[in-house]
């Protein structure tokens, strides 16, 4: 499943794009589930293979795709479990998750949980391009 949306689609985002591995199972996975929550609240969605989203992430690819990433029309890319934290405050139901991660040092356990299983989601369905470390 990859959707091909241009960032000169007719559709603009009202608050921005959540952007994915779009050939990674547990990717897909979570973007089926997510995009209706955030897609009537102004999001897109696409894959991190596309061409627009190489060029303004300016990212090296194994770098680009240890992440997801969230491009608000207004303010810096978020990846990872920033992300997460910013997408859990547009909703308001995520208001308790985003509000838990402002306790001390919950967004260093946050971070450090979300990095974890990025490097390990290769073990789920197998197909995922990052390769585990020794």
């Amino acid at each position: 499943m990859r959707t091909e949306i241009t960032d000169k689609s007719d559709k603009k985002p009202r608050k921005g794009w959540i952007l994915y591995d779009g050939e990674c199972l547990v990717c897909l996975r979570f973007v089926r589930f997510i995009k209706p929550l955030f897609g009537p609240r102004g999001f897109q969605f696409a894959p991190l293979q596309l061409s627009w989203v190489k060029t303004r992430l300016e990212l090296p690819e194994a770098e680009l795709l240890k992440q997801f990433w969230v491009l608000p029309i207004h303010g810096n890319n978020i990846g990872g479990a920033d992300a997460l934290v910013f997408l859990a405050s547009q909703a308001w139901w995520g208001w308790p998750f985003s509000l838990l991660a402002k306790l001390p040092f919950m967004m260093s356990f946050l971070r450090k949980a979300y990095n974890w299983f990025a490097e390990h989601r290769h073990c789920v369905g197998g197909t995922c391009r990052i390769e585990p470390k020794p």
